[in-house]
């Protein structure tokens, strides 16, 4: 039985981003893993178990013109809007693919295959993400996830730019 209900958009934006995540997967192959190492193999199953990830959404999921209109979690390409529990700060992070320079923005990048990147992937609004990094363990809450205009601009998705808002707290 499907437990998602999502919109046409949604569904059409999830299909054109795995299209993306594996022409891109497939460039980085090709540009830094000349050899099949360990590294390389690594690389390759995190775009398998990601790309599966997104597929099980799908399949769990029907169509239904009043589905969700927004992604429901953080990929690749997100820009996410984090709250600290212990420090009670608000940070953004833009999920990136690695080897891929920051962009112009204010907001800091974090490789998808960084141990903060990790954590965040698939994450929604109203999660708790515990990150361990070298110089401890953060504790985030996810507040909001979005996605650039130049997406839509790249063709890299169908839809504008959307926001997910955070409900507001109990």
């Amino acid at each position: 039985m499907c437990k998602n209900i999502i919109s046409k958009k949604v569904h059409d934006f999830l299909l054109n981003h795995i299209a993306y995540i594996e022409r891109e997967k497939d460039m980085l192959i090709k540009q830094y893993y000349s050899e099949e190492t360990q590294e390389c193999i690594n690389f390759e199953d995190f775009f398998k178990n990601y790309k599966s990830t997104i597929v099980n959404f799908l399949d769990n999921s029907t169509i239904d013109k009043n589905g969700i209109t927004t992604c429901p979690f953080v990929l690749v390409d997100s820009i996410v809007d984090v709250y600290d529990l212990e420090d009670m700060e608000s940070y953004s992070y833009n999920i990136v693919l690695p080897y891929k320079k920051q962009d112009e923005s204010n907001v800091d990048s974090a490789s998808c295959l960084s141990p903060l990147g990790k954590a965040l992937l698939f994450k929604k609004i109203n999660e708790k993400a515990q990150i361990s990094i070298p110089t401890g363990v953060l504790h985030y809450r996810i507040e909001k996830i979005s996605f650039s205009q130049k997406d839509e601009e790249n063709n890299i998705t169908p839809l504008k730019a959307f926001t997910l808002q955070m409900n507001s707290l109990s």
